[in-house]
């Protein structure tokens, strides 16, 4: 398999995201940085909103196909969640699923699986500092309504970055969710996303920091005023089985009166290019 970098891995998705998993090792030094690459992955999240609670563990695979200029990932996580006073905070590392909204007094919790999604990420364009992609999300409501939107949800995306300098470098995505099908009585999911990413390399290889401020605009729930800012640090651990192991962590706060979470923390493991 080749070694290609996987930078848009680490700066191009909200995580999501990113475009393969919630954080990446950074890119190698050669004259196709952005290539796709085996990714095999495990991430905790937690989040809070009021008294409101979720934390789910999430299992990833990518798998690169054209030589590297698309991939293919599944995601399955497993989701604990407290719904306090009629809500929760949003779901997943990138919080684009809501929580349950039952009764809007009390406390209940729920721990089931979650929303199980795949992920098509392609390069539309890609030089030595420049690269632009295009992703597709399509999770199912395999969750609970406490655990998962209960409906379907699709997620068009494009993202591009600029490696400005050996050490640093800026990004930018444009993302569309919008839900169908599922449970009638489940709440409509129609969020546009702009995320802005500031990427410092550290160490180049070895250990790496991203910026990144998000403003969220949800049409469904006519809720315009939420955004996010979360601080993504990893460090490359070294080659196991055949592949490079990088370990991250990436903590966020809410920001505005319609924000997803006061706080939210990922963290996890990616073993790429094996």
């Amino acid at each position: 398999m080749r070694r290609g970098a996987v930078f848009l891995a680490l700066c191009l998705a909200p995580l999501p995201a990113l475009a393969e998993s919630g954080a990446s090792a950074p890119p190698a030094s050669h004259e196709q940085p952005f290539l796709y690459d085996r990714q095999a992955g495990i991430g905790v999240t937690s989040s809070a909103l009021g008294r409101g609670f979720t934390q789910d563990v999430r299992l990833r695979f990518t798998e690169p196909f054209a030589e590297g200029r698309v991939s293919l990932r599944i995601e399955s996580p497993m989701v604990y969640a407290r719904v306090a006073d009629g809500r929760t905070a949003g779901i997943g590392p990138d919080a684009d699923t809501g929580g349950g909204t039952g009764s809007p007094v009390g406390i209940r919790r729920s721990v089931a699986s979650g929303d199980v999604s795949l992920r098509l990420s392609g390069l539309a364009y890609a030089d030595a500092g420049r690269a632009v992609q295009g992703l597709f999300d399509l999770s199912a409501p395999t969750g609970t309504a406490d655990t998962g939107a209960a409906r379907f949800v699709a997620s068009p995306a494009i993202s591009g970055i600029w490696l400005a300098h050996r050490h640093w470098g800026l990004a930018g995505q444009l993302r569309q969710s919008v839900s169908f099908g599922g449970a009638r009585n489940a709440a409509n999911i129609n969020l546009t996303e702009i995320d802005a990413f500031l990427f410092w390399r550290v160490i180049p290889g070895t250990a790496w920091l991203t910026f990144n401020p998000t403003q969220r605009l949800d049409f469904a729930q006519r809720r315009f005023g939420g955004g996010t800012f979360r601080v993504t640090g990893g460090w490359r651990l070294g080659q196991v089985a055949g592949g490079s192991l990088s370990v991250y962590v990436r903590p966020g706060i809410g920001i505005g009166r319609d924000r997803p979470y006061d706080w939210n923390v990922e963290a996890g493991l990616t073993l790429s290019a094996f």
